[in-house]
């Protein structure tokens, strides 16, 4: 592999990473817009789930033991867990697990959670329970078009997303070693820290004394475009590294060039 074929792997490169974070985030969106459609006393479910259920718990109520549930269909039962504090509206409330039985004919059931005292006013929390027939049928009605027509989670979705993110990024870093080797063979480096002095400019690259490249020597420095703007004097260097000092009125950058050829 040579400079300019690393070079253009590293920007395809870049550009994959960039492609995969927006999909990656454009899942997120979708699967929390999704969400938010769902009301949050609805579950969809199928025959013979095991679903985690969560409402809030009746005025007066103080322990698991005074909850009590009810349901239009027999195939539903309810188990209380635990309580805790809202996430969004804070309050006192009840996790718990429905079951459904695998015998639970497709259709729309309700389910109200009360206190067994019956203490409260107010009317209890009405839960709607739609059992689909088969994981298709849940597939095709789902609020999330990823899971609609992709039969995959948005979250897993966006999962994927940032696994591919990860590895381009890696490639990218890679790449980017690799051209820094590339450009010092050739006696090119890129200025990676650049401080403003009265007179001038410090400049730091990646060429030392084990390419060549010694105090009181002088490189050429280049735009990104490849035009020369100036020509720098090392003041130190390390086996890696060397600090050279350019005259300039114009502004030097990171990512500036600097060339052992002149």
């Amino acid at each position: 592999m040579n400079l300019e074929q690393a070079r253009q792997r590293r920007t395809l490169a870049g550009k994959l990473a960039a492609l995969f974070i927006i999909l990656m985030l454009a899942a997120l969106f979708e699967g929390l817009a999704a969400k938010f459609r769902q009301p949050f006393n609805e579950y969809e479910v199928l025959p013979g789930y095991l679903e985690n259920i969560n409402g809030p718990l009746p005025e007066g109520v103080q322990d698991l033991q005074d909850l009590n549930y009810s349901s239009n269909s027999k195939y539903l039962q309810v188990s209380f867990t635990e309580t805790h504090r809202g996430f969004w509206l804070g309050g006192s409330m009840w996790r718990g697990k429905l079951r459904v039985s695998p015998l639970t004919p497709p259709g729309t059931y309700t389910l109200m959670v009360r206190s067994k005292h019956g203490v409260s006013d107010k009317p209890p929390l009405l839960f709607h329970i739609v059992v689909y027939p088969n994981s298709l049928s849940l597939q095709k009605n789902s609020r999330s078009f990823i899971q609609r027509y992709l039969g995959v989670s948005p979250w897993a979705m966006a999962g994927l997303f940032l696994a591919l993110f990860g590895l381009a990024l890696g490639v990218v870093f890679s790449l980017a070693g690799k051209i820094e080797k590339l450009m010092a063979q050739s006696g090119q480096a890129e200025i990676y820290k650049v401080e403003k002095l009265e007179t001038g400019y410090a400049i730091a690259f990646g060429l030392g004394t084990k390419h060549g490249v010694n105090p009181g020597d002088q490189v050429a420095v280049f735009d990104p475009e490849g035009n020369k703007v100036g020509t720098a004097r090392i003041e130190r260097s390390s086996a890696q590294d060397s600090v050279g000092f350019v005259t300039l009125s114009r502004d030097i950058k990171p990512g500036y060039l600097v060339s052992r050829h002149q």
